[in-house]
């Protein structure tokens, strides 16, 4: 399983001893769009605005090392594990 570089890297401690996380974030892209309109005495607008991003902020998985160096837990977005 190739993932690449993760998003960020965190440690949790337990009675197990430290796990090391690699959590990666969503890369699908995002699109946004606004609409607006305005009036005044004679005057009126009409605006549209559309914006996307190459990549989400959502944590789409993480990998869970244990204290030795090994994969204990594959955690993905929606399935509670």
């Amino acid at each position: 399983m190739a993932l690449g570089a993760p998003d960020r890297i965190t440690t949790r401690k337990d009675s197990d001893g430290t796990s090391e996380i690699w959590t990666y974030g969503d890369r699908s892209p995002r699109l946004s769009w606004g609409f607006g309109i305005g009036s005044g005495s004679r005057n009126s607008s009409v605006g549209v605005g559309v914006s996307t991003t190459s990549r989400g902020r959502d944590t789409a998985s993480r990998v869970v090392f244990d204290q030795t160096g090994k994969v204990s837990s594959i955690e993905t977005a929606g399935t509670g594990r």
